[in-house]
């Protein structure tokens, strides 16, 4: 499934350092479940993926999470800079799912522009009947994807 997602994290040591935030971005991160690498580069982190999950669409949840799950024993010493050994907190927003674990819908920086506008254009709406049928929440899930 591919799921579309906020989400901030901090390490947990003295120093509560932020080292990743897609709000400050200003646009979520498409996140293929079971997919952590691609090309050969890591996308994100094994947590990420455990942490969504566990969670519905629409839901917003702290998570600890260990460094066997984040950046592991050796920690990571270019951007973002984190110690070794180190627990990081999540705060993962899961906007919505589309697509299934058999076919996950394409991830944005394999699409071309038009096929880009065509799927912002189809969220436009389908948030715009959930808008009129009175789920606010679920049309503004609609038009955050």
């Amino acid at each position: 499934a591919t799921c579309i997602v906020h989400y901030d994290m901090w390490q947990l040591n003295p120093s509560e350092q932020e080292v990743w935030s897609t709000r400050q971005e200003a646009e979520p991160h498409q996140v293929i479940l079971g997919r952590i690498e691609r090309d050969g580069k890591k996308k994100h982190h094994a947590g990420l993926t455990e942490c969504l999950r566990t969670m519905l669409a629409g839901e917003r949840a702290l998570f600890h999470l260990p460094p066997s799950l984040c950046y592991g024993e050796e920690g990571h010493f270019s951007f973002p800079a984190v110690p070794p050994d180190c627990w990081m907190l999540a705060d993962v927003e899961l906007i919505g799912i589309k697509g299934s674990t058999d076919e996950p819908e394409m991830e944005r920086s394999d699409m071309l522009y038009e096929e880009r506008i065509e799927r912002v254009k189809t969220h436009r709406e389908h948030g715009n009947d959930l808008f009129r049928a009175g789920d606010t929440e679920g049309a503004a899930r609609e038009y955050e994807m």
